[in-house]
């Protein structure tokens, strides 16, 4: 899925960037190297990855290009000024960057477009979304389960900075729109909608999330 699709799930203020073939194998700086000196061949290629995508994402919003180390739940840390999000699977990887002027938060996840096994569905989604999905005839021919873990996935990383919390998958419940390609996800704490979009091709299914600087709880009419 190429950038400008997946950028389109986002707000203006986000930028977004996919990996092409040089990505993997892109160089890293001495402080991120650390990060992955003992990881296997294949980890080290995704870490490499993403870096290069979110260096590339920072330099067209003109943020400095600092390195990427790894914070806190190995998330990445951004500049100061910087939220950012980076998900690899399957082949791909993307970053996505905005000014914390415009957001407070923003999620990205990339998973494989196949069904979660069974044994997950209960762990992941609630009796509602389960509801909710089973009746809602555009979902009938896609893996919703794995849509709504991303989604979820999505969620946590735009909030985990601010929160400074891991949340669990039933402190998040997602309401899809697969018509509109969006959904609204309500925290447990009964006070924060969050905005998302998500989107798929033959391999893959993208999702985004974000918090509004302004107002985190209104739908964002997207690009």
């Amino acid at each position: 899925m190429r950038s400008e699709a997946i950028e389109a799930l986002f707000p203006r203020d986000a930028v977004v960037e996919t990996a092409d073939s040089e990505a993997w194998d892109a160089p890293l700086a001495p402080s991120e190297s650390v990060f992955v000196a003992r990881a296997v061949p294949r980890r080290r290629r995704e870490f490499a990855a993403g870096r290069h995508c979110a260096r590339r994402a920072l330099a067209r919003i003109g943020a400095p290009l600092a390195a990427l180390e790894v914070g806190r739940h190995r998330m990445p840390a951004w500049p100061p000024g910087i939220v950012g999000s980076i998900t690899h699977t399957d082949g791909f990887c993307a970053a996505v960057v905005a000014r914390d002027r415009d957001l407070r938060g923003i999620g990205i996840d990339a998973e494989r477009a196949l069904p979660l096994p069974d044994g997950l569905v209960s762990r992941i989604c609630t009796a509602s979304e389960i509801r909710r999905a089973s009746a809602d005839a555009d979902l009938d021919d896609r893996p919703w389960c794995r849509l709504l873990f991303s989604a979820k996935e999505s969620v946590f990383k735009c909030v985990f900075p601010e929160d400074g919390r891991w949340l669990e998958f039933a402190d998040v419940e997602v309401e899809l729109d697969a018509r509109d390609g969006r959904f609204v996800a309500r925290l447990a704490d009964g006070m924060r909608c969050i905005d998302g979009r998500f989107a798929w091709d033959s391999r893959h299914l993208i999702t985004s999330a974000w918090a509004l600087r302004a107002d985190a709880g209104r739908i964002h009419p997207g690009r």
